[in-house]
């Protein structure tokens, strides 16, 4: 348990000395993060965005971790993806929606081995290109619209 301690209070550290290394001009390819706590760890790939910073995917996979978290999966990638955006705003507006900005991102998770609550999910499964679709207006809080194949 110290060393779980220990281990969160490095990336704690870690994490406040890169928030001024951040910048406000749009993401770019970086090095995959590791996003960790005590029940997971998982990756996250920024890719390269001409629109959206990298605060405002961390804003997203917020909302969709807020999500997910229920589920009883462990989540292992989320990815932005570029070309669901291109397309994103367009089909999140169709589904009677009227926001003026939207992203989307894929993961990779795998279910539960074994549950007593019925579910969705084929048991001990890897999930994969799981997408996610989020819509905004303005510079407000994203909202999670849907999500699945």
């Amino acid at each position: 348990m110290k060393k779980i301690a220990i281990l969160l209070a490095l990336v704690l550290v870690l994490m406040i000395a890169c928030v001024g290394c951040g910048s406000e001009d749009a993401a770019t390819s970086e090095p995959a993060v590791t996003a960790e706590s005590a029940a997971a760890s998982y990756t996250i790939d920024y890719g390269e965005s001409n629109t959206y910073t990298k605060d405002d995917m961390d804003a997203a996979i917020e909302k969709i971790m807020e999500e997910f978290n229920g589920w009883g999966c462990e989540m292992h990638e989320i990815r932005y993806s570029e070309e669901l955006t291109g397309t994103a705003l367009e089909y999140v507006n169709s589904l009677g929606n009227s926001f003026d900005q939207a992203i989307a991102f894929q993961t990779n998770f795998h279910s539960p081995l074994e549950t007593d609550e019925m579910t969705a999910w084929e048991l001990d499964h890897e999930y994969e290109d799981y997408q996610w679709y989020l819509g905004r207006n303005g510079n407000g809080e994203w909202t999670l619209v849907t999500w699945g194949y």
